[in-house]
């Protein structure tokens, strides 16, 4: 319901297009979509995302970035890098992180790190860096 009500918020309403290029299955992913995302990515005022492949496309593009880390963290060196981007995690667990890559399953099976990060805080975030990058524009267009 948050996720739908800031869409609604930020003039989301119609269509839209959603990639989903995951598959357990090696033999159902499509090899270019990498490609389709980076073309993407590159035209969003903004990308939330994991610690994950999108996160270095989106900097590779320029695009914003809200990244969300649970089990790793920035300090591993593979954070996000631009200047207006934004990293949420739960720094005051101890048990995180838990592993440099990030395990396959909690080994403590909660999985607080990413469950803990509300809905609300990134949606706040991103409405912060959205109204950030509208008004950046709105600068670079009166010059």
């Amino acid at each position: 319901v948050a996720a739908a009500d800031w869409l609604v918020r930020q003039g989301v309403s119609g269509e839209f297009v959603a990639v989903a290029p995951g598959s357990v299955w090696a033999a159902r992913r499509w090899p270019h979509f990498a490609a389709l995302a980076a073309a993407i990515i590159e035209r969003a005022l903004a990308l939330v995302t994991n610690d994950s492949a999108a996160l270095h496309l989106a900097t590779a593009v320029g695009t914003p970035i809200i990244a969300l880390f649970g089990p790793t963290t920035p300090s591993f060196g593979f954070g996000p890098l631009g200047p207006r981007d934004v990293v949420l995690g739960l720094d005051d667990l101890l048990c995180r992180p838990c592993a440099q890559p990030g395990p396959a399953a909690c080994p403590l099976e909660h999985h607080r790190c990413l469950c803990e990060i509300d809905v609300a805080i990134v949606a706040a975030a991103l409405t912060g860096m959205v109204q950030a990058e509208e008004a950046g524009r709105a600068v670079r267009s009166r010059h």
